[in-house]
């Protein structure tokens, strides 16, 4: 499946987000994540919410295997369990910036985790991972205004393909094992 974001005009397939490592950032592109985080984590449930709320409208599927798959509009929004979601969706990208000078070290194991946490959400399909992205960086686009340039973009979209990236491997790693069970 393809989604194209609407903010920077970005086409995701699912082989774009490739399971490897994180690359070494730069210290101007640190700086960049640094910066643009500070501005988007100052509502940190709000912006979660978004993510999801754009996730969802990308790809409806993904809000099936969700408890609150039901509900709509502001009543989503205000659910303890979409916006609690959303909050530690958002802990999980911040903690990635803190550890930005050892993401690979510190973060890809936790991510592999929690990826592999998802084969027992019913439903779930790894595709499902494909839309964050694209996802994200609209939001993040509507969020930073002028401040989300080409720059910008570019090394957040690193960012959160790595993210995605460990998230699918630890799926992947999990499925294959309950698989020979």
């Amino acid at each position: 499946m393809t989604y194209t974001g609407i903010k920077h005009k970005q086409t995701i397939t699912a082989c774009d987000t490739p399971a490897n490592n994180a690359r070494a950032f730069t210290d101007q592109e640190k700086y960049y994540i640094k910066k643009t985080w500070k501005v988007v984590s100052n509502n940190m449930p709000g912006v979660g919410a978004k993510i999801f709320e754009k996730i969802f409208q990308l790809n409806p599927f993904v809000k099936q295997i969700f408890p609150f798959r039901d509900l709509s509009g502001e009543e989503m929004t205000r659910d303890r369990r979409f916006r609690g979601h959303a909050f530690l969706f958002m802990q999980a990208v911040g903690a990635s910036v803190d550890n930005i000078d050892q993401l690979d070290q510190v973060m890809g194991p936790l991510l592999i985790n929690l990826g592999a946490k998802h084969i027992h959400f019913p439903g779930f399909k790894i595709k499902y991972f494909d839309v964050f992205v694209v996802a994200i960086l609209d939001v993040f686009a509507d969020e930073l205004g002028s401040k989300f340039n080409e720059k910008v973009y570019d090394v957040w979209r690193h960012v959160f393909e790595f993210i995605i990236s460990k998230l699918k491997e630890g799926y992947t790693t999990a499925s294959e094992r309950e698989d020979k069970q």
